[in-house]
């Protein structure tokens, strides 16, 4: 059976690098990019981990990017 990572995204210019990229397609583990900015985060459950890239925003900057709220409460 399949692997699958849920990831987060923060910004559109910094998304999974391509060493994180090839690595899930030789492992054969899928990889569900969310686009936090602009998507809502899907039940984490169904999914084998968690990868949470980083990002422009602070952790501490939930007032000027409230999108990591949702982030933030995922991972708890």
């Amino acid at each position: 059976m399949m692997k699958r990572l849920l990831v987060f995204q923060h910004m559109p210019w910094e998304g999974p690098g391509q060493h994180l990229i090839r690595l899930a397609g030789k492992l054969r583990v899928e990889l569900d990019i969310v686009e936090v900015w602009h998507q809502p985060i899907p039940d984490i459950s169904s999914y084998d981990g968690l990868i949470v890239l980083g990002g422009g925003p602070n952790v501490d900057q939930e007032e000027d990017y409230p999108f990591l709220n949702a982030g933030e409460e995922a991972i708890r």
